[in-house]
Formats: C-alpha cells, structure tokens, sequence
C-alpha cells in the first residue's frame, strides 16, 4: 500500500484529513504503521502505547511468568537478563513494591516510626560498664590512701649481701668453651690494689734504685771485706752534722764485730750516711728520725755523714 493513504471518514463518503502512514520493510514492500492504544481512566484519555507510556496490564488470580508467581493484581511485565519475561510487583500508587525473597518481606528497612515501636534489643560484650568503673575507682582510691606518705625508691640496686643472699641461676648454651666478658668497670674487694697505688710504689722503687746503685758501689770502695775485723771493746758517741755542710768522718773507735748508726729523735731532719768524704744527700743511705742500722765495719772512722737540716748522730760498737 502506498504510504500516506487516505481513507474515508464514515460521513457522506467525504475524504478524511487524516491518513494512514505506512514503513518500508525491504524490497519495495511497505507495511502499514499500527500503534497499539488503551484508554486511561485517570485522564480520561485515549493514549498511544510508546517507550513513555506503557500498556498496563490488569491480572486477576495468579499468573506465572517466568520462575515468578505474582500474588497481587497491580503488575508489570519486565524482562531478566536471560530474555525472560518477569512478573514486577507494583503497589496501588503504581509503585514497585521489592520483595525479600528469604521472608517475603520489604527490603527497604524499617521506618523510623517502625524503629520506635519497639526498642531493638543490642548485644556488645567487652565494654565498659558501670559497675566496673565503681570497682577500678575503689581501687584506686585504696591505692591513694596507702600513697599518702613518703615513696621511698631505691636507685642504688642490690647491695653485695642481697646479690650473695641466694644463688643466681644461669645457663649458658655453649658451656664449657670459654665464655666473652664485657664490662665498662668491675667493683674491687677491699683492700685490692689500685693502678694509682702502684704507680707511687714504682716511682718510689726508681728513686730507690738510683740511690741504691750509688751507695752499694760506695760501700763497696770503702769497705775491705778481706781485712779481719779487730778492735778494743764496746761503745757508744753522739755526733752532730751541721745543716747543709760537709761531709762529717766518724772519729776511730775499732770494732771487733759492727757499728750501730741511728739518726736521734732529736735531730731536725734526714741523716744520710756513706763510705766516702763526697757523701751528700744524693749519693748517702738515708735515716729518719729515729731509725737505726747495724753496720759490718772494723772501724767507726770509716762511716762518713751529712745532714740538709741539722741531724744528731748515735753511734755505738762492739
């Protein structure tokens, strides 16, 4: 049929404005263009069924279609992602209604009216509660009370007698190699000796070695040791050695076996003594105030003395 075709109205046979429009489907042919219309109740209206206004279908009783069974008589016709055709359920208003299929019921949650109706019941353990907080705050405040005073806290550690009160177990993996041990500084016992005493004692020992030295090779000079000791009998002199003088010789007094030199209390200061006129504080044996030694001489003549401050001399023989 040709497209845009006329057609009569019913009226006296007069012709209609309107015509009837036709689609070419291939080939030259043309098909006439129908739209399908329902009648609107809520307009009062014819409308033309188009992606705007749907075809509403009215069901009475229960239709399947699809895997659905509608349950209600206000439904459209939807189709799932397989091409099927699927049963969406609308209220009254034309609103779709969404269904929990576990419980049948809406998916929507509650009202907020629905909400208060009824308190909703809600379970946390593990918090704080009131009680618990009266029972940490009544013990505390016990804490506080047994605090009132002085806090004495020792900074000091243990104290020898705590650490020896009991054994101390330890293990040691690769017992019985020997073990590495690191310390910055280590506690001395009592009395134990120290690098700072040490070092006095050798300095002292140095001074003591040069002095030593000299008056040994002195003695030595002075002394025939292959003359047989002789002498008279026994007896005793003081003799006195001016401050910072010469050396002072012994006067003779034979001995038959040694002379006793001693450096009086009386004496002002160090009595030094040798073999030698060239005696001096240098290269003389020393005696503090009251010190004594016995020497193996066959005379006192061979004893010679000096003083730095004055020094009082007892000599005696036998």
């Amino acid at each position: 049929m040709p497209n845009n075709q006329g057609f009569l109205t019913g009226t006296g046979g007069a012709a209609s404005a309107y015509t009837v429009g036709a689609s070419d489907v291939g080939a030259g042919v043309l098909a006439q263009q129908m739209h399908p219309m329902y009648f609107d109740s809520a307009t009062n209206t014819w409308k033309t069924v188009n992606t705007n206004d749907r075809l509403p279908v009215a069901i009475a009783g229960s239709v399947t279609i699809g895997s659905a069974t509608p349950t209600t008589g206000n439904l459209l016709v939807g189709r799932d992602a397989d091409g099927l055709a699927r049963a969406i359920n609308v209220d009254a208003t034309g609103k779709i209604v969404i269904s929990n299929p576990s419980t049948g019921g809406s998916s929507g949650g509650l009202t907020d009216t629905q909400l208060r109706a009824t308190p909703v019941p809600v379970s946390v353990s593990g918090v704080a509660t009131a009680a618990n907080q009266t029972t940490g705050n009544t013990s505390l405040a016990s804490i506080d009370t047994k605090l009132g005073g002085t806090l004495t806290v020792s900074t000091g550690g243990l104290t020898d007698t705590q650490l020896r009160a009991s054994a101390i177990s330890t293990t040691v993996s690769n017992f019985p190699a020997t073990q590495a041990v690191s310390a910055t500084a280590l506690p001395l016992p009592t009395g134990a000796a120290t690098s700072t005493a040490q070092t006095a004692t050798n300095t002292l020992l140095t001074s003591l070695d040069g002095k030593v030295s000299t008056k040994t090779i002195n003695s030595v000079v002075a002394i025939n040791t292959t003359t047989a000791l002789t002498g008279t009998g026994a007896g005793s002199t003081n003799v006195t050695v001016a401050s910072g003088g010469t050396a002072v010789q012994v006067a003779s007094n034979p001995t038959t076996q040694f002379a006793t030199l001693q450096n009086s209390n009386a004496s002002t200061g160090t009595l030094y003594y040798g073999y030698s006129s060239s005696v001096t504080a240098t290269t003389g044996l020393e005696l503090k105030l009251g010190e004594l030694v016995n020497l193996p001489v066959d005379n006192t003549n061979r004893l010679w003395l000096y003083s730095t401050a004055g020094s009082i001399a007892k000599i005696g023989w036998v």
